[in-house]
């Protein structure tokens, strides 16, 4: 794996899981140094100097599905 992951500590069965900040699939599963959740899939092709900042990946993600431009991920 090119990106050392952690599991989310919150990974509860029936839990939402978060965006893979590359594909965005949903993953259980983060990159610590930068609080952002990255697939085991993308882990394994991708280096850790591709992974965004927390607030890309946040940007990217209100992009992507509207739906969370409102009450998530907040704008700062």
């Amino acid at each position: 794996m090119a990106i050392e992951l952690a599991p989310d500590p919150d990974n509860a069965p029936g839990c939402v899981r978060e965006h893979c900040c590359f594909c965005f699939r949903p993953t259980a599963h983060w990159y610590a140094p930068k609080d952002v959740t990255v697939c085991l899939t993308c882990a394994e092709v991708k280096d850790p100097s591709e992974v965004p900042t927390k607030a890309q990946w946040c940007a990217s993600v209100r992009d992507r599905f509207p739906e969370f431009r409102t009450n998530h991920f907040p704008m700062s």
